[in-house]
């Protein structure tokens, strides 16, 4: 069905904000972006900024308990932004641009 709307989207998209989600739900990648360290907030934050409807956050300014997050090393002083897709974590980064540019080569 979503190719036969394909596009009629692209012509009018915000008539179509609920197609274009599950648009982006069928044919994106589903990613996960980890945060941990002490500027988790700051950065989620950042994120918030952009539409990633193809991208679920998790985080935590220390240790954690979360199944994504507990095997991951906590960096003192530093904050690492993973980025994840079907459970399998590329190496971290530690500014939103670097996370972008993984995003834009994977």
């Amino acid at each position: 069905m979503m190719s036969q709307l394909q596009e009629t989207v692209a012509q009018s998209p915000i008539a179509y904000v609920s197609w274009t989600d599950v648009f982006s739900q069928e044919q994106l990648p589903q990613y996960q972006v980890l945060f941990q360290g002490q500027d988790a907030k700051k950065y989620r934050k950042e994120l918030d900024a952009y539409y990633l409807p193809h991208i679920q956050f998790q985080g935590s300014l220390g240790r954690s308990k979360l199944p994504a997050l507990a095997n991951k090393q906590l960096l003192p002083g530093r904050t690492s932004l993973y980025l994840c897709l079907d459970g399998t974590c590329l190496d971290p980064v530690e500014t939103i641009e670097e996370l972008f540019s993984l995003l834009e080569r994977n």
